[in-house]
C-alpha cells in the first residue's frame, strides 16, 4: 500500500490537471448547449451541481493532503523494501533533475527482477552534508540516497550516501545525463539483499548471486594458478640475475602522498595515516623517502618534479598516493588538497602528466601505486566526467613502469568507518611487511606483491561483503621488478 500511495504523490499533479481540462470542456459544453433548455435545466439541477463541487472538493483535498505530505518529514520505506530517496538539488528550478533521477531510476529498475522491492521515491529537503544525507537514508528507512548541488548552470553534482558512509561522487554535465548514476546505485542496490517479504523471490536472488560469486572466485582462482604457476617455473630472481624478463635494482626512491583534508570536497579520515605508514615501513627497507600530507597541487606536481630530477641512476623510484580520484576526459586524475570539482582541468594532475615526469628519473624502473578509485562508485574517490580510454595509458619511454591500483577501473576502492588505514594499504602493509622477513637473498616482486595484496582483498571481501580487486599493469622491456629492499642496499 505504501507503495502505490507513494507513486500516487509523485503523480499527483496530472490527475489535478485532467480535472481542470475537463471542467473547462463541461463550461464549453454548457455555453454551445444554452439553445437546448431542457438539457441546461439538467446541468443546473442542484443535485448535478453538488455533485461537481463534491468532486472538486475531493480532488483539492487529496492534492492539498499530498502537498503537506511532502512539505513534511521524508516518506519512510516499508520492512520489506529497498528504498532509494532522492533529495532536492539546490538551484533545481521546479525540481527537474530530481523529478527525472526519479523517473529515470524507476524505469531501469522496473524490468529487473531482482529489483522488484525497490521503491524510488522524492524528498523534499535539500541536502549539502553528509550527516545529513545519512540521518535522511536512516530516518527514512532507505538503502541508498542520492543529493547534491548545482556546481554551475546545468553541472549537477551527484552524491550517493547509505546510511554508514559517502560511497560515491559523480559529476554530469548534463542533468539529463543520469546513466552513470542509475547504474552506481543500481550497483550499489545489487550488493544488498532483498528484504523479507516474498520467499521465492529472495531465494531466487541468493541463489543468482552465490552462483555469480562462486564463478568469480573460480576465475580468480585460476588466475592466481597460472600466475604463481609461471612464477615458479622462472629462475631464482637475483638483483644481478641477467634474466631479460626480470630486472632489479640496488636503491629505493619514494614519494608518499597522503590527502585527507579538502578546501571543495569532503574530508577522508585515512588517506594520512596510509601515507605515514607506507613512508615508515618504506623508511625500513632503506629507501630515501619523502612524504606530502594534504599537498596543493603547486606543491606536490614540484615534488614529483624534484623527485625525478634528484633520482640515481640506481633507484627504483616510487610514487605512493592515497586520497580523492577521478576521471577526466578519458584520463585519470588525481585531485590535491586545493583540487576543485567545478575546475578538474586546472585543479588536479592526470596519471599521464605523472608517467611523463617518471620518463625522466635517472633509473630504468618506477611504481606507481595508487589507492583511490577511478569508478562509478567508491568510499575513497570522487568519480567524474567520462571514462579511462584504457587503464592509465601512457607513454613513459625506455622506462620499466609497474602500475599497482586499488582497485579495477570501474570498481570502488573501500575504507571500513573506524578502520586506521584503507582496505587496500592495509594488505599492501602487510605484503611488504612480510617481505622485509623473507631470507637474505630472497626478492619479492611485484606480480607476487599483487597476488598476496589480491589474496588478502579477496578476504575481506567475504567479511566486509564488498567486491575488491587490485590493478596491476608492467610496461616496457620487463614481465617483472624485483622490489628493493634493506639487503639489497
Amino acid at each position: 500500500m505504501d507503495n502505490v500511495f507513494g507513486r500516487i504523490v509523485d503523480l499527483m499533479p496530472i490527475p489535478v490537471l485532467i480535472a481542470v481540462a475537463l471542467f473547462g470542456a463541461a463550461a464549453w459544453a454548457v455555453k454551445e448547449i444554452e439553445s437546448l433548455p431542457s438539457l441546461l435545466a439538467t446541468l443546473r439541477s442542484p443535485s448535478l451541481q453538488a455533485s461537481g463541487f463534491a468532486i472538486l472538493l475531493g480532488l483539492t483535498a487529496y492534492y492539498g493532503f499530498s502537498f503537506i505530505l511532502r512539505q513534511g518529514e521524508s516518506p519512510k520505506f516499508a520492512e520489506h523494501q529497498r528504498g532509494v530517496l532522492v533529495a532536492r538539488f539546490e538551484n533545481d528550478d521546479s525540481d527537474r533533475v530530481q523529478t527525472h533521477v526519479v523517473q529515470g531510476l524507476r524505469t531501469a529498475l522496473f524490468d529487473k527482477e531482482e529489483f522488484r522491492d525497490v521503491e524510488v521515491r522524492s524528498a523534499n529537503r535539500i541536502l549539502t552534508e553528509e550527516p545529513a544525507a545519512r540521518s535522511l537514508c536512516g530516518d527514512a528507512n532507505a538503502i541508498v540516497c542520492l543529493w547534491g548541488v548545482f556546481i554551475q548552470p546545468k553541472t549537477a553534482h551527484y552524491i550517493i550516501s547509505t546510511p554508514a558512509s559517502d560511497i560515491g561522487r559523480l559529476l554530469v554535465p548534463e542533468f539529463t545525463d543520469v546513466t552513470d548514476v542509475q547504474n552506481e546505485i543500481i550497483n550499489v542496490l545489487g550488493k544488498t539483499k532483498p528484504r523479507a517479504r516474498d520467499p521465492k523471490a529472495n531465494l531466487a536472488f541468493l541463489e543468482r548471486s552465490l552462483a555469480e560469486e562462486r564463478e568469480a572466485r573460480r576465475q580468480i582462482t585460476e588466475d592466481l594458478a597460472r600466475l604463481r604457476d609461471t612464477l615458479s617455473r622462472r629462475s631464482h630472481l637475483e638483483p644481478t640475475g641477467t634474466d631479460n624478463n626480470v630486472t632489479a635494482v640496488q636503491t629505493l626512491r619514494a614519494l608518499v602522498v597522503g590527502v585527507s583534508n579538502y578546501q571543495h570536497l569532503p574530508a577522508l579520515p585515512s588517506p594520512a595515516q596510509n601515507a605515514l605508514a607506507v613512508a615508515e615501513i618504506l623508511k625500513e627497507r632503506g629507501a630515501n623517502v619523502t612524504v606530502l600530507i594534504d599537498p596543493t597541487r603547486d606543491q606536490l606536481y614540484g615534488e614529483i618534479s624534484k623527485t625525478a630530477e634528484l633520482s640515481e641512476s640506481s633507484d627504483q623510484v616510487w610514487f605512493y598516493y592515497s586520497g580523492h580520484g577521478a576521471v577526466l576526459d578519458g584520463d585519470a586524475v588525481l585531485i590535491p588538497t586545493d583540487g576543485d570539482p567545478a575546475n578538474l582541468l586546472e585543479s588536479t594532475i592526470s596519471t599521464a602528466t605523472l608517467g611523463s615526469k617518471l620518463k625522466n628519473i635517472r633509473g630504468e624502473q618506477g611504481i606507481i601505486i595508487l589507492d583511490a578509485s577511478f569508478a562509478g562508485a567508491q568510499v575513497t574517490s570522487i568519480p567524474s566526467i567520462g571514462h579511462p580510454r584504457a587503464p592509465f595509458e601512457f607513454d613513459v619511454g625506455d622506462k620499466d613502469l609497474a602500475i599497482l591500483s586499488a582497485s579495477q577501473v570501474g570498481e570502488p576502492a573501500y575504507a571500513v568507518a573506524g578502520a586506521q588505514h584503507s582496505v587496500f594499504t592495509d594488505a599492501f602493509l602487510q605484503a611488504l611487511t612480510d617481505d622485509a622477513k623473507k631470507p637474505e637473498g630472497s626478492f619479492k616482486t611485484i606480480t607476487e606483491l599483487y597476488s598476496e595484496i589480491n589474496d588478502s582483498l579477496l578476504l575481506a571481501s567475504d567479511s566486509l561483503n564488498i567486491r575488491q580487486e587490485p590493478f596491476l599493469s608492467i610496461t616496457g622491456s620487463s614481465t617483472d621488478m624485483v622490489l628493493a629492499k634493506p639487503d639489497a642496499l
